[in-house]
């Protein structure tokens, strides 16, 4: 009975191992673990970015980061958390700006990321007001500077114009008398 045993045993180890360890449709692909690492680096990189008050580049590392995420349900709220520190960097690092180029890159991260998000979960699942109202407040800066820029700027000096001088043929009159006369 001993040998009747061992068998069931062997059988109960296997079958409690294979309960235990992932299979293989569940286990992560490489690919993905690389980029979760670089994702986990990048979001480091970004906060001692942050922290030593680089808050512009803060945003561009964040955004590099969340780029390795692809935009799922699995990693939506990674992503989400994310952008919401890059509207702090951004927040932080443009406060009192007025250049356009400097606003547009704001306003186009977020606008990207509200597009990236609407388009992979529809217009049910709400984005974050903290993002949107950001987004809505730098596109609305960028519209003012750009008006500000835009009636600073000088207007651009063409060729200059004098006054026309027409150059008519004489009147009709004239070809006549040459005529009478034999001109």
């Amino acid at each position: 009975m001993k040998h009747a045993t061992r068998p069931s045993r062997v059988l109960s180890l296997l079958t409690a191992l294979a309960l235990v360890a992932p299979s293989p449709a569940l286990a992560a692909p490489a690919q993905d673990s690389k980029a979760l690492a670089a994702f986990e680096a990048g979001f480091t990189e970004g906060q001692a970015k942050f922290d030593r008050g680089e808050n512009l580049e803060a945003a561009r590392t964040w955004i590099a980061a969340a780029a390795n995420l692809k935009e799922t349900t699995a990693h939506r709220d990674n992503r989400a958390a994310v952008y919401e520190y890059v509207v702090d960097a951004f927040t932080r690092g443009l406060q009192g700006e007025k250049r356009p180029e400097a606003l547009r890159e704001a306003a186009q991260a977020l606008d990207a990321y509200c597009e990236g998000f609407t388009r992979a979960y529809g217009t049910e699942t709400p984005i974050s007001p903290k993002i949107v109202a950001a987004r809505d407040d730098f596109k609305q800066r960028l519209a003012e500077a750009e008006a500000a820029a835009a009636a600073e700027k000088p207007p651009e000096e063409g060729p200059v114009e004098g006054p026309r001088i027409c150059r008519r043929r004489r009147p009709t009159t004239c070809r006549s008398r040459s005529r009478g006369r034999g001109w």
